[in-house]
């Protein structure tokens, strides 16, 4: 069922920002954030449901003025009923693996400004550190490897921080790959070879180019051209 449907940000009255489902076929809509004030999920590529598309995971805001987000689950067929807070607080980004209908991956700072990756599952409703960074460089959590055994940390935009490929399974490092200043929209491409790409522009933002790079640190320059905004 979750082929049939798109997930995208639509205003609703009394909640500015709600989050709702539209059926691609018959264009047809359901409010599915309750009474958030605000919910969101991230860019349009990027699953929303599980793998069996039985669950639906997004972030939100519950109350205009909050500043902390936590992630929601609902069911994943209409009417899109069902949802519920996880304890999880000041998250915005989680991500499913796509082989475990039960599992997604978010990701947080410890006391010590360590990154760290965490599985949380939702049947019993624990979270298991996956992986911890020993250093005190930003990161983000990308999309799961197609396998569901890697992950891609990429560093945060206007810096060239080298990106690192995660074992999930294994719960250590795989490899360290160089990156090209300001990187974004990063990703993991399904190949087994666990090569990436990744868009980038020039610190004057006047070139664009986008890579694929490899965890032996070869890569290809796929195209370049004039920044147009």
């Amino acid at each position: 069922m979750k082929k049939l449907y798109l997930i995208f940000l639509i205003a609703f009255i009394g909640t500015p920002h709600a989050y709702a489902a539209n059926e691609c076929i018959r264009g047809t809509n359901w409010k599915i954030s309750g009474n958030l004030y605000r919910a969101w999920h991230q860019y349009y590529d990027i699953d929303a449901w599980n793998a069996d598309g039985s669950k639906l995971l997004f972030a939100g805001y519950s109350a205009e003025g909050t500043v902390t987000p936590r992630l929601y689950l609902a069911n994943g067929t209409p009417p899109f009923t069902n949802v519920v807070a996880l304890p999880i607080n000041n998250i915005k980004n989680a991500y499913w693996n796509p082989l475990d209908k039960n599992a997604f991956y978010y990701s947080r700072y410890n006391e010590s400004g360590n990154f760290q990756v965490y599985q949380y599952n939702i049947v019993t409703q624990n979270s298991d550190l996956i992986y911890q960074d020993p250093s005190t460089e930003k990161y983000r959590i990308t999309p799961i490897h197609p396998s569901g055994k890697h992950m891609l940390l990429a560093g945060i935009l206007g810096t060239s921080t080298p990106a690192k490929i995660i074992t999930l399974d294994e719960k250590k490092l795989y490899a360290t790959v160089d990156m090209p200043f300001n990187a974004h929209r990063v990703r993991l491409t399904k190949k087994d070879n666990l090569s990436l790409f990744a868009n980038s522009h020039t610190e004057d933002k006047q070139s664009r180019q986008t890579m694929i790079m490899r965890p032996n640190n070869s890569k290809n320059l796929v195209i370049q051209g004039f920044m147009t905004h």
